[in-house]
């Protein structure tokens, strides 16, 4: 009996505390007044970040670090002035009524190198770049009197070489530039995005030009300039991307600074197969070199492979000096003419990021 009254006073318990565990648990008196939305808000974004690339920009806009590098094909034609060596004498006798000839480059053919470094985590996008371009072309034209008319030289020492039954001509290009730059990307929106970059240019510009002239007063006779110039300065420039779905997008690219530096001219004018030297007297000048480029083209960009097309063009203002004699009186009277090179060209671009 007494263990019977045990086991009936357990089994109460048991139950009690089955009924109390199926109860629900009492609200506690201090209530979590924290907004639900703040619960759920992104997180702060920091210094130099912001979330992540929207949209469009997806494909275009590189999200971690690593080296990339690019390789462009150049094709285009250097244009430059003081390029004239001879006027056409139409009509013969004293009148000058031909036109003025001058030499013009054919296409030439370069490339440019460029390897970087991206820094920083996904959307910071400040990248540190060496890059290195070439670009060579030439050109030649002859010409030949017509019957009874001459040739007059305009870059010949004046009384001695005047006139000419032919005339040739022949000039070469060879620019060669050196960059170190450091750029930040900017996204603006999911379709538009900003690059700015600057740093620093080294530029080595040669230039050759060489006429000939033969028949009357010209025996064989030549008139060399070749003309070097070596500067370094500031560059500024920027990159602004329109993305488009796909991974394809449209880009405008604009930079420019100054070079400063030393600008070498030899002038060598000869007659009788280089027996009679008329003149030999180099020329040299530290000058400021002030530059501007635009560019515009199309790309496409999946993954960490990318490709475009487009079309650059550059002015270079006053890069080297052309000296000619005044006159044959004052046989000291100088005219130096500063000589603009520009560059229009159409390239192709590959870049791959590792």
């Amino acid at each position: 009996m007494r263990n019977a009254i045990i086991w009936a006073g357990m089994l109460s318990l048991f139950s009690v505390a089955a009924l109390r565990a199926q109860e629900p648990p009492e609200e506690s008196p201090v209530r979590d007044l924290t907004p639900p939305s703040l619960e759920r808000a992104t997180p702060v974004v920091g210094l130099g970040e912001h979330p992540e690339i929207p949209g469009n920009l997806t494909p275009t806009v590189p999200s971690h670090t690593g080296f990339y590098g690019r390789a462009e094909y150049l094709l285009g034609r250097p244009r430059s002035d003081n390029q004239d060596f001879a006027i056409r004498n139409g009509r013969g006798g004293l009148a000058i009524t031909g036109p003025i000839e001058s030499v013009r480059y054919n296409l030439g053919n370069g490339f440019t190198t460029e390897l970087g470094y991206r820094f920083g985590p996904r959307g910071f996008d400040v990248d540190a770049t060496v890059a290195y371009t070439y670009f060579a072309a030439s050109g030649s034209t002859t010409l030949i009197a017509d019957l009874g008319t001459a040739l007059f030289p305009t870059i010949t020492r004046p009384g001695l070489t005047d006139r000419a039954q032919t005339a040739s001509a022949d000039t070469t290009l060879n620019l060669n530039l050196y960059d170190l730059q450091l750029a930040r990307r900017f996204l603006i929106d999911e379709h538009f995005a900003f690059r700015a970059f600057g740093g620093l240019r080294f530029a080595e510009i040669l230039q050759s030009f060489t006429a000939r002239y033969d028949g009357l007063d010209a025996r064989n006779a030549a008139v060399q300039n070749n003309s070097r110039f070596n500067g370094f300065g500031p560059t500024l420039g920027g990159e602004a991307i329109l993305a488009a779905p796909r991974g394809f997008h449209f880009y405008v690219r604009a930079n420019g600074g100054l070079l400063v530096g030393d600008s070498t001219t030899s002038w060598l004018e000869t007659n009788d197969g280089g027996n009679s030297i008329y003149v030999n007297a180099p020329y040299n000048v530290r000058k400021t070199v002030p530059y501007a480029g635009l560019g515009v083209g199309l790309g496409w960009q999946y993954r960490t492979v990318s490709v475009r097309f487009g079309y650059d063009v550059t002015q270079y203002l006053g890069v080297t000096d052309r000296v000619r004699l005044a006159n044959d009186v004052a046989q000291g009277a100088i005219t130096p003419r500063a000589t603009n090179i520009s560059l229009d060209a159409f390239f192709a671009q590959f870049a791959l990021t590792y």
